[in-house]
């Protein structure tokens, strides 16, 4: 059973796998809160690229539309 999808690579996230939520307040034309759920990996793949490329921001691929 699929818990929740995956917002960097899209596959699911099973129940029987450990998952990461992260929520982010957005501001602007369209302010409220947005949880991504990642698998653990992808998690670690993202804050890699982050932390390579010196940016705090979120990348474009989980940027709020």
């Amino acid at each position: 059973m699929v818990a929740h999808t995956c917002t960097l690579c899209g596959e699911p996230v099973t129940r029987n796998q450990m998952e990461l939520e992260i929520e982010l307040t957005r501001h602007g034309a369209t302010p409220g809160l947005t949880r991504y759920h990642l698998h653990t990996k992808c998690f670690a793949a993202w804050e890699l690229e982050r932390k390579q490329r010196g940016s705090e921001r979120v990348p474009e691929a989980v940027s709020p539309i």
